[in-house]
């Protein structure tokens, strides 16, 4: 894996940073097919793809593609008030949209926040790291550094993206939680 991230120009110790967040609260992403008999033809296969992957939608519109959650972590109380019944998938994502967000329409501000709390990881594996955590422990972990200004998790979307990026830039580099609970 090493080799494979120096050929990408990945710096060597920011390879290891799935391991270092902690394997078990990092998911896979789940095929869309729900059927494990395999079908008689390819294009037999995509049709059942394409209709599971409707009905899954239509079953739970909001949930995000590809983040999952761990029946067995639950919010915390401030976490799930601070959420007003909203979905700790469909928030995670919107964080992860928004840190994107930053990087891409205010290279600047991203810049001058990377510069300020050196995170371990560059911008693209802080992208993928945040993809692949469990949107609970995210959000808890968020929840808990959440304060001055406060984001409003209830309608995130109307938060200035370099606020949200600096909140998890902060989460990632300064919170005692995230280091005892992902970074381990």
């Amino acid at each position: 894996m090493v080799e494979r991230a120096e050929k990408l120009g990945i710096r060597a110790e920011d390879s290891g940073l799935i391991e270092r967040m902690g394997r078990e609260r990092l998911k896979p992403r789940k095929p869309h097919t729900e059927s494990k008999k395999p079908a008689g033809s390819r294009k037999e296969a995509g049709a059942q793809e394409v209709q599971s992957r409707a009905t899954s939608e239509a079953e739970d519109p909001k949930q995000p593609e590809g983040l999952e959650t761990s029946q067995s972590i639950q919010l915390d109380p401030e976490a799930k008030a601070a959420l007003g019944g909203l979905s700790p998938l469909l928030v995670w994502s919107q964080v992860g949209n928004l840190v994107a967000h930053t990087f891409e329409a205010y290279p600047d501000e991203a810049d001058k926040l990377l510069d300020k709390y050196q995170p371990p990881v560059n911008q693209e594996w802080l992208y993928v790291a945040l993809q692949h955590l469990d949107p609970v422990v995210g959000i808890n972990n968020l929840v808990e550094i959440n304060d001055h200004p406060k984001l409003n998790l209830k309608d995130l979307m109307k938060s200035d993206p370099p606020d949200v990026l600096e909140k998890v830039l902060f989460m990632v580099t300064l919170s005692s939680k995230w280091q005892s609970e992902v970074a381990t």
